[in-house]
């Protein structure tokens, strides 16, 4: 089941620490405003090193819902430029009807870099951006009666260096990142004394 601190609800007064910067740029609330008294959270609150998580929701389109209308805020850091951009940490959101169909204006997908436009700069590490509480809405009035899924992502950076000789038996550490596992599955395959962790 989901725990603290990768997935958690957030209530009360006060603002999420890495976007108090001494400056007076916006602060991310630990409540999106005027969105009830709980916000969800995702991922790890500075803390270095590795990590992914995903949560996803279902709900039918009622008549009142066409208009959908949330708020996200988010904390993303730069990895630099040893990093491609295809290794930098993610954030991504994305609304899809039954058949995994993406919903017009319903996705969108931040990647970690100096100049992200809308971001400030964060109190809890070197290169780490925040974007306050962002209002999207959506026009869901053709799927009225449908299931929709919410799925929201992040990742933080990959990093692969080739070795110069595979060693077997080998096991390999995926660190709970499913990319770890897609970029191995193939030799997996191939070598039957190569095992992947997690």
């Amino acid at each position: 089941s989901p725990s603290v601190p990768r997935f958690e609800l957030t209530s009360g007064s006060g603002n999420d620490p890495c976007s108090v910067n001494g400056s007076a740029d916006p602060p991310i609330s630990y409540v999106a405003p005027g969105f009830g008294n709980y916000s969800f959270r995702l991922g790890e609150p500075t803390v270095a090193g590795f990590g992914a998580e995903k949560a996803t929701f279902s709900f039918v389109v009622g008549p009142s819902d066409t208009d959908f209308t949330f708020m996200y805020a988010l904390v993303i850091q730069d990895a630099g430029s040893t990093h491609t951009v295809a290794e930098q940490p993610y954030v991504s959101l994305c609304i899809k009807d039954a058949n995994g169909n993406n919903v017009p204006c319903g996705c969108f997908r931040y990647t970690g870099g100096p100049t992200l436009p809308g971001f400030y700069p964060a109190s809890c590490g070197s290169g780490t951006f925040y974007k306050p509480w962002t209002v999207v809405g959506v026009n869901l009035a053709s799927y009225v009666g449908q299931t929709l899924t919410v799925e929201i992502e992040n990742d933080n950076c990959i990093r692969i260096y080739p070795c110069s000789k595979l060693i077997q038996p080998t096991s390999i550490a995926t660190y709970d990142d499913h990319r770890m596992v897609m970029a191995f599955a193939c030799l997996v395959m191939k070598f039957e004394s190569i095992t992947i962790e997690n």
